[in-house]
């Protein structure tokens, strides 16, 4: 499973750093079935770069108090209204930790188009730092991106990592076969608030 620890060695032969989350859903998104493959392959993006690092995944499963669906619809979203109150609710569980970025599933607001569909979400999710040493990563349940990078690129945010779109292969970019991380992005991880030894 997705929660299961795993050990393995960098290749100068010592233990990768942890980069420590802790696991959020929204009421909506509590049935979502994309978040093992999120997980799944942010470790194998983890491993293929450097194996610098492991995704320490926190064993609970933690469902917050609000019902509503997620606005996703300004650019800003996940400073905005909506989303802080959510993010307010992961801090005050019984399982947050300031050492662990909170990633918290939700699930975006059913929109119509002019001819009553529904239109597609506006986006995968979103990650920030609001402050030094505290961040988010919020994952859209209804939209994930085909290459399921989503994961690791909104927690890129959440380190403080800004889109690099001049590399198509970045993960931090858009698009499919996002796959690697430039140096200087794998040292701003191993300095984030929730990367540790």
């Amino acid at each position: 499973t997705f929660l299961a620890h795993r050990k393995s060695g960098t290749p100068g032969g010592g233990a990768p750093m942890r980069l420590k989350i802790s696991l959020f859903w929204t009421r909506n998104a509590q049935h979502e079935a994309v978040s093992s493959g999120l997980i799944q392959k942010a470790r194998d993006l983890l491993k293929a770069n450097q194996n610098r690092f492991n995704l320490d995944v926190r064993p609970d499963r933690t469902i917050l108090p609000i019902d509503k669906t997620q606005n996703d619809t300004d650019p800003e979203s996940c400073g905005s209204g909506d989303f802080v109150e959510v993010q307010r609710l992961a801090e005050q569980s019984a399982v947050f930790s300031p050492d662990r970025i909170p990633v918290i599933f939700y699930e975006s607001e059913y929109v119509l188009g002019p001819h009553g569909e529904v239109r597609e979400p506006n986006s995968h999710g979103c990650g920030y730092q609001p402050s030094p040493g505290k961040g988010f990563a919020m994952i859209n349940s209804r939209k994930v991106a085909a290459d399921q990078v989503t994961l690791l690129h909104e927690i890129g945010h959440g380190a403080g990592l800004e889109h690099r779109f001049g590399i198509r292969a970045n993960i931090m970019s858009y698009g499919p076969g996002r796959t690697e991380f430039a140096d200087d992005q794998l040292k701003v991880l191993g300095g984030c608030f929730f990367c540790s030894k």
